[in-house]
């Protein structure tokens, strides 16, 4: 991925990850609860990567 992105700055790819752990619930969890904590997870890292792309090097062409 980040070879083809310094390759191709000007449509670079990226991609966010979610994953929850039954081990992190009090109780068992159900899939549906599994994934929709994953997918929280998901949008946390989503962000985090967007708040670190905007704090790092501006392209010049923005």
């Amino acid at each position: 991925m980040n070879e083809y992105s310094e390759a191709h700055p000007d449509m670079p790819i990226s991609y966010a990850v979610g994953y929850a752990l039954s081990s992190d619930f009090d109780e068992s969890p159900t899939m549906r609860e599994l994934f929709s904590q994953a997918d929280k997870n998901m949008y946390i890292d989503k962000n985090r990567v967007k708040t670190a792309e905007a704090a790092g090097p501006q392209r010049e062409d923005r």
